[in-house]
């Protein structure tokens, strides 16, 4: 080009040691009239020297300003070379950008997987295959970013080992999805480490191994949050290859002891997948999604002081991303890491509804002590109906039926703790949510420890006034959370607000269950209905789960809807067959350490 063309030169910086304007490193000297000026406009942080002269950081993001001025106002290069390594990174980075605008259906998923993905799973499988598992996926809760993770695990050749990073109330849910959609080569189940405890061991036995799963080692690590800080250095002895952040709005602070641990997890030379996965990574401010991306992709958005002073106003100590630039912050995000969908966006794929069914941890020490009491309760009514000389099956029947229904009780008010966690950790989606549960205690339990989201009840023995006044509330936008029975709120009400439903103790009838789901379920409802059935670890939910699931595949292992004609209802008369089980269950209650 001749010289006359040019409007200006472009020379690369690097500041001696005497620059006053050293700490700001290295960056590009744009000098002429015209493209100066452009400058100063559009590259953030930029800043002048001498009239007509722009001084421009050395980033990627600056450097795609400085070629689209180039296009208008030409300038002659001094250092093509440096100029051509970032010119060759823009042009990867604009063909990965045109990529993750045309994901498609058309993916090969490996035959490990067990499951069946929607549309849309396969098009979030896609996006993890061209971001090289470096990816953020964002969708609604409900929407299978769990087993879109898992399909892209056995999907990859180098996945493994691979530690997943969870709440403390998801990781027996994770064990079982893992144990229910992935396996090895030969149908074996994955061998999986969940890591219980923060007191510091060694994770890897003694020899070598091939983390391929032939030596029966682990080759999948579960560990919640709060421990991640404590178990770091034995982590990091482990050559992982994938690591998983689920709800991983968790990492939002970077200065937190399990955001540090787990950045320098992903810093590890061995990993080359990060994955977080999140309905809501923006948890309360905008500036939260810095620290997530840094764990996904670290140093894409620039340095947290970088990061502030392009997309906050001045230092807002709130973190509230500028009006103006949050569509810049968006398209920055979708053309690179994130993938986020909304139900409305998948609705046609998605069934009516969908269930889940979800295994919790229980306050064992609270269900062993109730339990022994039960046992003798019912060792003492067997007694009696034994020394009966008429009525003795009707009196046998009765008792079995009553230690059913101590241990539904005491399943019920064991499984609280979790349900409050597992229900904090939906109420973060700020979706309106139902909970149907079936004890009174259970009832009042949930309602006091959940009061920090202003719950109102639909339960037995309300006047029609407040059972209306609840309604109301809940389908007006007042609260969010409604707490009811099962019984009391399964029938002749609309609860159309809301799409997400938890049942917190279980029927034996699917019947009751279909009712409560169609309270949301019904002329009004615009989206798909997701309920969650928490069974609790080790109790009668077990058995319930069983007799309730037809073993069909949605999104997730799911519930049955059909009402069969083998299942039994909570009024019909004891079969041989759940007696047989009361007595097995007897049998194993009778094993519980300082049972007399």
């Amino acid at each position: 080009m001749d010289e006359e063309l040019f409007y200006g030169t472009l020379d690369f910086i690097v500041p001696g040691k005497t620059d006053s304007y050293r700490h700001r490193g290295n960056h590009w000297l744009i000098k002429g009239h015209q493209p100066a000026l452009m400058a100063s406009r559009v590259i953030p942080n930029s800043w002048a020297n001498e009239v007509g002269e722009r001084c421009v950081p050395d980033n990627i993001a600056a450097a795609e300003h400085i070629q689209w001025i180039m296009v208008r106002y030409p300038l002659k290069i001094s250092s093509p070379e440096i100029w051509k390594k970032r010119v060759e990174v823009i042009s990867e980075i604009n063909k990965k950008r045109h990529n993750l605008r045309t994901l498609t259906e058309n993916v090969t998923v490996d035959a490990r997987f067990k499951g069946t993905l929607l549309a849309f799973q396969k098009k979030g499988l896609d996006f993890l295959l061209k971001t090289n598992g470096c990816a953020l996926i964002a969708d609604e809760m409900g929407l299978g970013k769990t087993v879109e993770a898992l399909a892209y695990l056995v999907t990859i050749p180098d996945g493994f080992p691979c530690l997943i990073i969870a709440p403390l109330v998801t990781l027996v849910n994770w064990q079982r999805e893992i144990e229910r959609f992935i396996s090895m080569a030969q149908g074996k189940p994955f061998s999986v480490e969940k890591i219980r405890t923060g007191k510091k061991k060694d994770l890897i036995m003694t020899g070598q191994t091939t983390f391929d799963g032939s030596d029966g080692k682990p080759m999948i690590y579960l560990i919640n949050y709060d421990l991640v800080s404590k178990r770091r250095d034995d982590l990091a002895k482990i050559p992982f290859r994938t690591i998983i952040a689920d709800e991983c709005q968790h990492l939002r602070n970077p200065t937190s002891m399990k955001t540090k641990s787990a950045r320098e997890l992903v810093d590890l030379q061995t990993v080359r997948h990060r994955i977080g996965l999140s309905g809501t990574p923006c948890y309360n401010h905008g500036i939260e999604i810095w620290s997530i991306c840094d764990f996904i992709s670290p140093g894409m958005l620039g340095t947290l002081p970088e990061f502030r002073s392009e997309f906050i106003w001045g230092w807002d100590p709130k973190g509230s991303i500028i009006h103006s630039k949050r569509g810049a912050l968006y398209e920055m995000l979708t053309e690179s890491v994130m993938i986020r969908r909304r139900k409305l966006d998948v609705l046609k794929d998605l069934p009516d509804k969908t269930r889940y069914r979800q295994e919790i941890q229980i306050d064992q020490e609270y269900y062993k002590n109730e339990m022994r009491n039960n046992i003798k309760t019912l060792h003492e009514k067997l007694a009696a109906a034994n020394a009966r000389t008429d009525f003795k099956a009707i009196a046998e029947t009765s008792a079995y039926q009553e230690f059913k229904g101590h241990e539904r009780m005491s399943a019920g008010m064991a499984k609280v703790p979790y349900v409050v966690e597992f229900v904090k950790e939906m109420m973060e989606n700020e979706e309106p949510l139902v909970i149907f549960c079936h004890h009174l205690s259970v009832h009042e339990t949930l309602q006091q420890k959940l009061s920090e989201f202003k719950p109102v009840k639909i339960i037995g023995g309300q006047t029609e006034l407040d059972r209306q006044f609840s309604i109301d509330s809940f389908q007006e936008g007042k609260t969010k959370l409604l707490i009811a029975g099962l019984r009391a709120g399964n029938v002749g009400i609309s609860l159309t607000k809301a799409n997400y439903v938890v049942f917190a103790e279980l029927d034996w009838s699917p019947a009751i269950h279909r009712q409560a789901e169609d309270r949301l379920h019904r002329i009004g409802q615009k989206n798909a209905v997701f309920a969650y059935y928490l069974e609790g670890k080790g109790t009668l939910d077990e058995k319930i789960v069983g007799v309730l699931t037809d073993k069909t595949l949605e999104l997730n292992e799911i519930l049955g809807d059909a009402n069969r004609d083998d299942e039994p209802s909570g009024d019909i008369s004891l079969t041989e067959k759940n007696r047989e089980f009361v007595k097995i269950m007897e049998k194993r209650f009778l094993k519980i350490p300082g049972q007399s």
